[in-house]
């Protein structure tokens, strides 16, 4: 579990499928006027997707853009970035009358936007000999979903498993058998994961205004649907 940039990996020569998707995730905090109800929002704005997790302050809420390089710029090229997202989020929100300031400190530590390249990997196969790779390590996908938690999570699980299974049969710990099972277990569901998100982020940052409005439209009568716990349970597979 040593991240998207895997040292391990690269010595151990696991072929990786590299893509840049031209985009810059932004992530800081911001205040909103309403309580966040410890309810999490993703929203697909101009600027990009965006996800909107609430924090242990009830008015306090962490985000994450993911926003076009050339985007990027011009944000940034601005006084105050902070200001500039929160009026386009405010606009946004205007119909529910949910609207979003700067804060200048966190738990009396200076608040600064953070941003990195979206550079994603694809794992074809996360192990090799007596080695499992786990976390960004084995996959980084797009955090629009919010599942690169998820499916770390979900690499423990079926490890653990698999060196249950292992110490069961009293086994050795490198033996094949490990490493069979986790693949097994965790490919599939991997690369499920890695389609839906590439499909929502190609759909929703289409420079087709026709696209983006129906998918835009098929997320809001999904909503409105009980079909929408298709997603929790995707997510939580």
């Amino acid at each position: 579990a040593d991240g998207k940039n895997s040292y391990l990996r690269q010595l151990l020569s696991i072929n990786t499928i590299n893509k840049d998707s031209k985009h810059i995730a932004v992530s800081g905090f911001l205040k909103q006027s309403k309580n966040h109800n410890s309810t999490a929002i993703q929203a697909f704005t101009n600027l990009g997707p965006i996800g909107i997790l609430p924090y242990e302050n009830k008015n306090i809420v962490n985000f994450v853009l993911s926003i076009d390089k050339m985007k990027f710029k011009k944000i940034f090229s601005e006084k105050n970035p902070e200001k500039f997202l929160c009026n386009e989020l405010n606009n946004f929100f205007s119909h529910i009358n949910l609207y979003f300031s700067p804060i200048k400190k966190i738990n009396n530590i200076e608040n600064k936007l953070s941003y990195w390249s979206l550079n994603l990997n694809f794992i074809i196969n996360p192990t090799s000999l007596r080695t499992i790779l786990i976390g960004d390590a084995a996959h980084s996908i797009h955090p629009l979903a919010g599942q690169g938690l998820n499916l770390s999570l979900r690499d423990c699980v079926s490890l653990l498993d698999a060196i249950r299974n292992c110490l069961k049969f009293g086994n050795d710990l490198g033996d094949e058998t490990v490493t069979e099972y986790y693949k097994k277990e965790r490919i599939p569901k991997t690369i499920a994961m890695t389609a839906f998100t590439d499909f929502m982020f190609l759909g929703f940052t289409s420079t087709s205004n026709k696209t983006q409005s129906l998918l835009t439209k098929g997320m809001e009568n999904l909503n409105k649907t009980n079909f929408k716990n298709i997603f929790r349970d995707f997510a939580s597979v």
